[in-house]
């Protein structure tokens, strides 16, 4: 009864509730969580995991809300024993303290912090086997996870001799995707979604686990898991996230239609595998106009079925990214069409974008301040992109013609659009040109020099085209 008494002071009095062995399934063990002769003070970061995501006000949101930061943190003895496990929970970004008496040794020391409820538990999340820490892991309740509801965690080696102080800054584990779904408003969809093949099931805390052998996953291909899931609306764009438990996915995005509500029946693009690094956001996009998607490790990726994360390479076959091409067309068009990329230049006869995946801009050329695009111009840098692959990609879209003075030359099956690929400086420039502007004198030069043509240099390519095959040669000014 005594005892008794005592523990229940102690979990009212303190900040952190310590106990020795005290989690339901850690037995202590050779010391048997009984207090020892040195002194042992760590000193966890709480933030440090929500700052590595950026998530820190998100969190902050969700405290105001009635959740809370919460800490565990197990102390294992040299032979991988539970001695000790600490709780703490807390609704503020200061260090969360832990004090441990405890025999002089080597030790271990876990630290997992994430988001808790008021019945200071994980919000979304379990510790299990915590009594050997070879055993030790913690995982997720649910499938679909999301911001701010990430984990952070650490495992490091401690010496306790006399009194000691140990700094804790748990890392971030996991990673984050960002989510947009396009006009979709337009569709009769009744819910949107990203699915991946994979389940993240646990992450393992012994140190014995490096890389991605740390986390446990259940694979089953013949099945896809909802990892993210938004009702549809009137808005033009929708918004959400995911948080994957996971080193890497095989993921695709899908819509669930009215009649198959509750069937488990689902229509999805197809899955792409993506390498996935902890604390790191990642984007993706979808739309519904031509059910293209993105996935990429930078904000602002294009579209055209495109991936990559600078370990996935982009195929060569979508290196180009979705252009407008319709030539004659408005300046208004092409503003639409390029709805959700970054405008860096305009005048009154050329727009210019920010690329959005291997490209690093796109420009467009008009004939006035309103209309007639005949030009289109694509950058790439060197350093990211070769020219073998630019080859690659165009051969399987265009007829090669052949190469005039360093211009490799293509053209459309039509005729109607004359295509280029060459050198400038660090670039490689591909140029998409209207065949019937490219003699007109409704073709205006552009002022702006990473677009400009002027009139001599059109009618030198005009006179010597090939004018049964609509192939040009053409050189940029500079940029």
């Amino acid at each position: 009864m005594k005892n008794l008494f005592q523990f229940l002071m102690a979990a009212l009095f303190a900040v952190a509730i310590v106990s020795c062995g005290g989690d339901d399934d850690a037995t202590g063990g050779e010391s048997g969580g009984q207090d020892g002769a040195c002194s042992l003070t760590c000193q966890v970061d709480v933030e440090s995991v929500y700052n590595e995501f950026g998530i820190k006000d998100e969190a902050t949101r969700k405290i105001s809300q009635g959740f809370s930061v919460g800490v565990m943190q197990y102390l294992y003895n040299s032979a991988g024993v539970c001695v000790k496990s600490s709780s703490a929970s807390q609704r503020d970004w200061k260090e969360a303290n832990f004090h441990y008496q405890v025999p002089e040794g080597q030790y271990f020391l876990v630290t997992v912090v994430s988001l808790m409820t008021n019945s200071k538990d994980f919000a979304y999340y379990k510790m299990a086997y915590t009594d050997r820490l070879s055993d030790v892991y913690v995982g997720p309740t649910q499938k679909m996870l999301h911001s701010p509801f990430v984990l952070g965690a650490s495992t490091q080696s401690v010496s306790v001799s006399g009194s000691a102080e140990v700094k804790v800054t748990p890392k971030a584990v996991g990673a984050l995707l960002r989510l947009n779904y396009y006009d979709f408003n337009q569709s009769t969809h009744v819910t949107l979604g990203l699915y991946n093949k994979e389940n993240g099931e646990k992450f393992r805390l012994s140190p014995s686990y490096q890389g991605s052998r740390r986390f446990e996953i259940n694979s089953n291909n013949n099945y896809i898991t909802p990892r993210f899931e938004v009702k549809n609306t009137s808005a033009s764009t929708l918004t959400g996230d995911c948080y994957l438990l996971q080193p890497s996915t095989n993921c695709g995005f899908y819509v669930i239609e009215k009649e198959n509500v509750g069937k488990g029946i689902y229509k999805g693009t197809s899955s792409v595998s993506f390498t996935l690094e902890d604390g790191k956001t990642y984007y993706g996009g979808c739309r519904y106009s031509d059910e293209s998607f993105y996935l990429d490790d930078k904000a602002g990726a294009g579209f055209n079925h495109r991936y990559s994360n600078g370990v996935t390479p982009t195929p060569t076959s979508d290196l180009l990214p979705n252009l407008y091409l319709t030539w004659g067309g408005s300046v208004s068009s092409v503003q639409s069409f390029m709805r959700g990329y970054t405008l860096i230049g305009e005048s009154s006869s050329y727009l210019a974008y920010a690329g959005r995946q291997s490209e690093k801009e796109i420009d467009y050329v008009f004939s006035s301040a309103t209309t007639g695009l005949y030009q289109t111009q694509v950058w790439y840098e060197k350093s990211r992109v070769s020219q073998a692959d630019l080859k690659a990609c165009l051969s399987e879209k265009y007829t090669y013609s052949g190469t005039y003075s360093g211009t490799v030359v293509y053209a459309s099956s039509d005729g109607n659009t004359v295509v280029g690929l060459e050198p400038y400086d660090t670039y490689w420039v591909v140029l998409f040109v209207d065949r019937n502007a490219l003699s007109s004198s409704s073709a205006k030069p552009t002022t702006r020099c990473a677009a400009a043509r002027n009139d001599e240099v059109l009618s030198k390519v005009a006179s010597r085209m090939p004018r049964n095959t609509g192939f040009f040669e053409c050189k940029m000014k500079a940029r």
